[in-house]
């Protein structure tokens, strides 16, 4: 991720983040799906499964709702996307993230679950530094639609 956005935490860099995070759990969701059309007559194993795709779909949610905050922080900063999120590069990014998440999925699924974990991990870590370094964002309000909206205060 360094190599890509720089060894600075910036808001393009958090979007590239974003952009990845959800991958994991597409793939899961997809891996399971197969599990339970080859599986079907395992009550047990479908309802694992089931847990989760639904567990994942949750999580994949969260996720593009953390990029469309970021997306809206970055147009309310003024902040271009810089060229390691606008295709093709993005799109080579993804795939190639995807790549590795289905045959991690394939190979280990509780490896690819921990992987996960400690790149959620790490990425919560630097969200806390890079909101340490902007301690005006702490009390600066932001007034969008969708900010709103992942905050509760607009109904779905």
């Amino acid at each position: 991720m360094d190599w890509v956005a720089g060894r600075t935490t910036t808001l393009a860099k958090v979007k590239l983040l974003e952009m990845l995070a959800s991958i994991p759990y597409r793939e899961w969701e997809t891996h399971h799906y197969g599990l339970m059309t080859r599986g079907y007559r395992n009550a047990a194993l479908v309802q694992e499964a089931r847990e989760i795709v639904r567990w994942g779909r949750q999580a994949q949610d969260n996720e593009c709702s953390h990029l469309l905050v970021i997306a809206e922080k970055m147009k309310a900063e003024g902040v271009l996307d810089p060229w390691y999120v606008v295709s093709p590069i993005a799109w080579l990014l993804v795939w190639g993230y995807r790549l590795l998440a289905r045959v991690l999925a394939l190979v280990s699924l509780r490896r690819a679950f921990l992987f996960n974990a400690e790149l959620e991990d790490h990425a919560e870590h630097l969200y806390a530094l890079f909101v340490a370094d902007n301690p005006s964002w702490e009390s600066q309000v932001v007034r969008t639609p969708h900010v709103a909206k992942y905050n509760g205060e607009v109904d779905t």
